[in-house]
């Protein structure tokens, strides 16, 4: 962290150098289950590759996407780790599964926002029963598995 903080202050916080830092340090904090610096990197890393308007950083935007979002859920305190789990059982034994339009608009949610303020938003969203979240959740869910 301090040799990214250096290279940030030396080099700029947009320079691909601090940049391939910032993705270092995000995949090395989450294989040392440190998940809160791990999300924060990744996210960071992520808004760069946004900037990016070539089609081939869209492979990469994905990828650091579905990190972000097992990330997110490996942090849910326990209460809504087991209401997620539990929603996901009654899914599974429903054999229910979302429509296409539901998947393009999360997909497109996950795109155009920060995918930890997305999923924050449904989990809250979730707990209410507020209609439509059960099925975003259940979009969401491919993504949550190892």
């Amino acid at each position: 962290l301090k040799a990214l903080a250096i290279r940030d202050k030396v080099l700029g916080l947009n320079n691909s150098v601090s940049l391939e830092s910032c993705y270092q340090v995000a995949f090395t904090a989450d294989l040392l289950d440190n998940y809160q610096v791990a999300v924060s990197h990744f996210e960071r890393f992520l808004r760069h590759l946004k900037t990016i308007p070539e089609e081939s950083a869209l492979l990469d935007i994905q990828n650091i996407t579905k990190a972000i979002i097992k990330l997110k859920f490996r942090l849910l305190p326990a209460n809504q780790r087991l209401l997620v789990e539990r929603l996901r059982a009654v899914h599974s034994q429903l054999n229910t599964s979302s429509t296409p339009y539901t998947i393009a608009a999360v997909v497109d949610k996950l795109y155009h926002r920060n995918p930890s303020e997305y999923l924050d938003s449904l989990l809250s969203r979730v707990s209410v029963s507020e209609q439509g979240a059960m099925a975003e959740l259940v979009a969401v869910d491919p993504l949550i598995d190892d």
